[in-house]
């Protein structure tokens, strides 16, 4: 501790019961003893850490691996959430339901890697949202959302992945070559019919009709026949 003398330019440091340091008009006298070895020690521990601290901030918020949205019939069990999560200087996490915090999972402690399960089952009918905060401790923080769908009838919609996955290479050589094989078929029956078309041969009859306006038709009454 540090007392200052009814002297305004004297100021005594003093660490259990000896005194460490005088300083007289801005002149320190440093008395070499224990004390002051023990004294030096927290200064420079203290220093360490505060250096330390200030040149390893952490601006890394945490990670976290969760969960696909699920749903499942009503009244049935063994439906979980599970969260991953992971950082360097861990804090908390808390669980939300429909924004509200679940005070059973609020503020909880975890560890650098931790995995989190949470049961979802004996949810009412309908669609809720699950919410994990995670916290550490420079106060970054990340959240996750899953969706649980209940329904009461086992045609009630649900929740469908859908394969992204690229195609066998493969399988789409094959399917081109059959199509490239069908185009070519459909374009050569094209091809046959219209040469077929064009060298199609006129019948010749066994005499020559009169060109039409040289045709004079000639109408016979009935007693021309008696």
């Amino acid at each position: 501790m540090i007392i200052k003398s009814k002297l305004p330019w004297i100021k005594l440091i003093i660490i259990q019961g000896v005194i460490i340091s005088c300083t007289i008009n801005h002149f320190a006298i440093t008395f070499q003893n224990s004390a002051e070895f023990l004294h030096n020690s927290i200064i420079e521990t203290f220093n360490k850490k505060l250096v330390q601290e200030n040149t390893s901030i952490d601006s890394i918020a945490p990670e976290i691996i969760g969960s696909s949205d699920m749903s499942y019939l009503v009244n049935t069990t063994g439906h979980n959430i599970t969260w991953y999560i992971s950082d360097k200087n861990p804090l908390n996490y808390s669980i939300l339901h429909n924004y509200l915090y679940i005070e059973t999972e609020r503020n909880k402690t975890w560890s650098e890697n931790q995995t989190v399960i949470f049961s979802v089952d004996n949810l009412l009918v309908g669609i809720h949202l699950f919410t994990i905060i995670v916290e550490d401790l420079s106060h970054n923080t990340f959240s996750d959302d899953v969706v649980v769908m209940v329904g009461e009838k086992a045609n009630f919609p649900t929740f469908t992945t859908t394969n992204t996955e690229p195609a066998d290479s493969n399988q789409n050589i094959q399917e081109l070559f059959i199509l490239g094989l069908i185009l070519a078929v459909i374009i050569l029956v094209s091809m046959v019919i219209v040469e077929n078309r064009r060298n199609k041969k006129r019948i010749d009859l066994p005499f020559k009709l009169p060109p039409e306006d040289a045709l004079e038709l000639e109408f016979l009454d009935e007693q021309d026949f008696l």
